[in-house]
């Protein structure tokens, strides 16, 4: 799946959850869990989600802002992240 289809699988999901594993999240992006988790407090803190435990709660956040900044961000990650095969690590 190329990185505009699982921003786009990522967005989808977003817009239809309340709440969302943060492993899930990781596979849909195909990211180590720990790189993303560090985002995701980022994110939760700008955009006003709640994590609780390994699930991020979009429900109190600004869900539309998020998803907007989501291209940006992902497009902005540092390309040495990306291991051997391509995935992000």
């Amino acid at each position: 799946m190329t990185e505009s289809a699982r921003m786009e699988k990522l967005k989808k999901i977003v817009r239809v959850s309340e709440r969302l594993k943060i492993s899930q999240m990781a596979q849909i992006l195909e990211m180590n869990e720990s790189t993303l988790y560090n985002k995701i407090v980022d994110w939760a803190d700008q955009f006003g989600f709640t994590i609780d435990e390994d699930v991020v709660k979009f429900e109190a956040g600004r869900k539309d802002e998020f998803i907007a900044a989501l291209d940006g961000a992902f497009q902005g990650w540092d390309e040495k992240t990306r291991t051997k095969d391509g995935k992000i690590d």
